[in-house]
């Protein structure tokens, strides 16, 4: 399993993080998540004894997708006593009734926060154009920087996209609000594409 040798790797150095993440799902196979992991090794060599940890789920799956993820962040917990950055697709990570998001809230409370993260237009591999005004992600481009990290606008419901290969307007959170779905957003006016790596 991947993430227990990228785990073997930020804590002690061995094993080539570039080798290791071409084993990798696709969209791991990337030089941003390569620089993300070298950052990690680089912080554990400076604190040996505040080391950060790459989790890796520790059965094998069962019941409904979004139901393991949160189980799997929860044995996590429970086994080690570690915080936790759960970093996932707004689609698993928004507060609703059926999402991760929405099971961890439901085990841990206040202490789980679930960020949003938009942006307003961009490439992400394929272009991406802006959003209807009806969407959140609109609302955040009228403010005056290009990103910023609030606490979502009391506001009637807004939609929300969730950007997937191929992008489709039809993927989208709804019949909610922003504050319901996450306790803060981090908005960037243009996104830009991965680098994948190399063959």
């Amino acid at each position: 399993m991947t993430s227990v040798h990228l785990d073997d790797y930020v804590r002690t150095g061995i094993g080539d993080p570039r080798e290791l993440l071409a084993g990798a799902r696709p969209f791991w196979r990337t030089e941003e998540i390569l620089d993300t992991v070298r950052w990690i090794r680089a912080h554990n060599e400076e604190h040996p004894s505040d080391p950060v940890r790459i989790a890796h789920p520790p059965r094998p799956g069962s019941g409904s997708l979004e139901r393991q993820l949160a189980d799997d962040v929860i044995a996590w917990q429970e086994r080690t006593g570690h915080k936790i950055v759960y970093w996932g697709g707004m689609a698993h990570t928004a507060v609703t009734s059926s999402t991760a998001g929405g099971y961890l809230r439901e085990r841990y409370g206040s202490d789980f926060a679930s960020i949003g993260l938009t942006f307003h237009h961009g490439n992400v591999l394929f272009p991406v154009p802006a959003p209807p005004p009806d969407f959140a992600e609109a609302a955040f481009d009228q403010l005056p920087n290009a990103f910023y990290l609030v606490p979502p606008p009391h506001s009637d419901a807004h939609k929300t996209r969730f950007i997937g290969p191929p992008p489709n307007p039809e993927h989208h959170l709804a019949n909610g609000s922003l504050r319901e779905w996450f306790d803060a957003v981090f908005h960037v006016r243009e996104t830009t594409p991965v680098h994948l790596f190399t063959q």
